[in-house]
């Protein structure tokens, strides 16, 4: 059988076999895996009998072959860098049997995925207080406040900066602003300073606050000069100071509980009950704060984009930002 060679005998006959077939009458295929015809990698391969004296070799769940399944390696699936956003591609550890698995991605902080393809949404728990907006980054987030508040929504340690009422700040420079700290015009009122002999004088004793005109000038107005002061600004050293527009009654107008300058924040009449707007210092002004730098988890333009998608609606408008110096100028029209 299977073109096998019969040779006659006396009173029998011996069949010669192809190769591949065995048996009285080669009527049985060989198995060549179960012969020394294997030449599969014994380790790393599975010898498969596809035939008469044929067989095929299978390299492992993880290996690749360049020979038939004679010798097979570790497939290299990381060279291709399937990974993203700068995560690391781990090899699958394997056996001889199989590897468990052919490649894993060891995310950085803020992604997610098979691939570290998905940005963690940090906002998703709704870290800000007070209504303010969160801004999802990398690994991190920002707090937008509302108006009125300010403190609670800044981080310093990872400069994450919370501000309010601004519109989009186009990414211009007019120019390098004075420094705050050097306005000739400035007076730094000290802690000793006496209370004012007239009622009608606004009244400003913290450390490092100023107003302009200085307290001495407007010791000196009359009351009617005091109820129209032209140019009125009030600062704190280091932080940044509020100028209102036109003219301002400021009296008896105690600053110290009306005017509050922090880092990234102004408050007025924060505690204090606020008059109508347009009126004493309830009316537009200009506001510079200093020190309000790009975060380092935000690209400048992710920062600008930022502020006038959350400031836009609340109708203050720009007037200048120095990224490089920090200096940060905006108008509002009122509080």
């Amino acid at each position: 059988m299977n073109g096998s060679t019969c040779t006659d005998m006396v009173d029998a006959f011996e069949c010669t076999c192809g190769d591949g077939w065995s048996g009285g009458t080669c009527e049985l295929e060989v198995d060549a895996c179960a012969t020394a015809e294997n030449d599969c990698d014994m380790l790393r391969a599975t010898c498969i009998h596809v035939g008469a004296g044929t067989h095929e070799c299978v390299c492992h769940v993880g290996y690749e072959t360049s020979d038939g399944g004679k010798a097979c390696t570790t497939i290299q699936e990381c060279a291709s860098s399937p990974c993203m956003n700068g995560s690391t591609c781990v090899d699958g550890p394997c056996t001889y049997a199989a590897c468990v698995f052919q490649w894993s991605c060891v995310c950085k902080d803020g992604w997610a995925g098979s691939q570290c393809e998905i940005n963690l949404d940090e906002c998703a728990s709704y870290p800000c207080s007070n209504g303010a907006t969160c801004i999802d980054g990398v690994f991190s987030y920002s707090c937008l406040c509302p108006a009125g508040f300010g403190g609670s929504c800044i981080d310093m340690e990872n400069n994450m900066l919370s501000m309010s009422y601004m519109h989009d700040i186009f990414n211009q420079k007019s120019g390098k602003r004075r420094s705050l700290a050097s306005a000739s015009t400035k007076q730094t009122v000290s802690m000793d300073l006496q209370t004012p002999r007239s009622a009608l004088v606004p009244t400003l004793t913290r450390a490092n606050y100023y107003s302009v005109p200085s307290l001495d000038a407007l010791a000196e107005m009359p009351s009617s000069q005091l109820r129209a002061v032209r140019g009125l600004r009030v600062g704190r050293e280091g932080y940044g100071e509020v100028t209102w527009l036109g003219e301002t009654d400021v009296t008896g107008v105690d600053l110290d509980q009306v005017v509050t300058i922090d880092h990234g924040d102004v408050t007025i009449y924060g505690d204090v009950t606020k008059p109508t707007i347009g009126t004493k210092l309830n009316k537009p002004a200009v506001i510079v704060l200093e020190r309000v730098f790009v975060p380092k988890t935000m690209s400048t333009d992710e920062f600008i984009a930022a502020l006038g998608k959350s400031l836009e609606a609340a109708g203050a408008s720009a007037v200048d930002y120095d990224d490089d110096e920090g200096l940060l100028e905006f108008m509002v029209p009122h509080f």
